[in-house]
């Protein structure tokens, strides 16, 4: 019997109504390049773009030419810069941004990543049986789950970043050659996003995929040349070096928005202490070793799982997101959409505490990064734990069918 009553569908809507009204303010309104969860980074997303289109890829890790360009388009970055830190193929994606103003190519890409995780939705309900009957109050409840909301109104990738897994988690359930193949290619894609590929991959070595790793073998190779074209054959070893240089600086600035334990530590070690106790190799060694627990993890994860039920290859994939929202060096608070993902493999909506549980999820979320805006700390960290172990109880104490 379904919990859905018209009480609450009629709530449902006035919700969607509120989130569209809201995406299309977030859209048409200039906004504050103090806040991160308002700008996002949607300059960087442009100014690869803008690179691309003025052939100048070469020069696409050049911090002083990155600030050149976003303070031609945004006056207010002027004396700062939102840093690109993705690889030089997804300057190709990107490239007919460079066609439109700055407000109109923000205005196109939020509706791509809004179509983006509709789609994501969609491959949810596919997966998932007990999500059938409530295709669009699915959809609303993860709009409203503000991690992915933020990241959409802000202009980040997410929408990619969720329907990439949603669909790897639809396809793994395809043991033919050609459901593998379709998964290493997903899993190439995601390359954008390194460290959650290279989890799908590491999946794939567990589940003896071959196909599947070809697949991602080729799709790399494809997207290294795309790369090349942008930026030269060597851009592979700028891009490297800059992200290695990017990732301190994101740690000192922006660990409050983190949802991992070593962004969370040093967020307590510069309150207590200040930020001249910061040693960049003394943090680099905590997120390598925090790094190094994810395989780890994912191999427990998959030796349970096998043990207890053979046949299933998505659990693996429904849980990659917890670990690595918990054990990554460089996952933000947008990317606590992810969880959507096992959430709605978890929860269903025939059940009244099921039901209260999400709801309480969703206003947790909203009311933990929006003290973020207010110089709070662990909001990211706080969701990523709680929400994680709720899962991983769900998911590993689920009986196999």
């Amino acid at each position: 019997m379904t919990v859905i009553s018209p009480r609450v569908n009629r709530v449902l809507i006035a919700i969607a109504i509120s989130l569209l009204l809201a995406t299309v303010a977030a859209s048409i309104t200039e906004t504050s390049p103090d806040s991160a969860i308002l700008r996002g980074d949607f300059p960087a997303f442009y100014t690869m773009a803008v690179v691309a289109h003025e052939g100048s890829g070469e020069r696409l890790y050049d911090l002083a030419f990155q600030q050149e360009i976003q303070a031609r388009y945004w006056p207010s970055l002027s004396t700062s810069v939102l840093p690109i830190a993705y690889p030089a193929f997804m300057a190709i994606p990107l490239l007919p941004l460079a066609h439109l103003s700055p407000q109109m190519a923000r205005i196109s890409w939020i509706i791509c990543m809004l179509i983006a995780t509709l789609g994501a939705v969609w491959m949810m309900i596919k997966s998932f049986s007990n999500l059938l009957t409530f295709r669009w109050q699915t959809a609303v409840a993860c709009l409203s789950f503000f991690p992915l909301f933020a990241g959409i109104i802000g202009g980040q990738a997410i929408g990619v970043s969720l329907l990439l897994l949603a669909a790897i988690t639809r396809f793994s359930v395809k043991q033919s050659m050609a459901g593998q193949i379709v998964v290493g290619l997903l899993a190439g894609l995601w390359m954008f996003k390194p460290h959650y590929a290279l989890a799908v991959v590491w999946a794939l070595l567990l589940q003896r995929q071959g196909w599947a790793l070809l697949s991602w073998a080729i799709t790399g190779v494809a997207l290294w040349l795309v790369g090349a074209h942008v930026g030269g054959i060597d851009w592979l070893g700028h891009w490297l070096a800059f992200a290695k240089q990017f990732s301190h600086i994101d740690l000192v600035t922006n660990s409050d928005q983190m949802t991992g334990v070593a962004p969370f530590l040093f967020s307590v070690v510069k309150r207590l202490a200040g930020t001249e106790y910061y040693s960049e190799r003394v943090w680099a060694s905590l997120s390598i070793l925090f790094s190094v627990l994810v395989p780890l993890a994912l191999f427990a994860i998959h030796k349970s799982v096998s043990e207890r039920s053979p046949s299933d290859p998505q659990t693996l994939y429904l849980l990659i997101a917890p670990v690595l929202l918990l054990l990554a060096p460089a996952a933000n608070f947008y990317d606590l959409a992810l969880l959507l993902l096992p959430l709605g493999a978890t929860i269903s909506p025939y059940k009244v505490r099921d039901v209260r549980i999400l709801t309480a999820i969703i206003a947790l979320s909203a009311l933990a990064l929006l003290s973020r805006e207010l110089s709070s700390f662990g909001g990211p960290f706080l969701l990523s734990s709680s929400i994680g172990a709720f899962i991983f109880t769900r998911i590993l104490r689920a009986k196999p069918d």
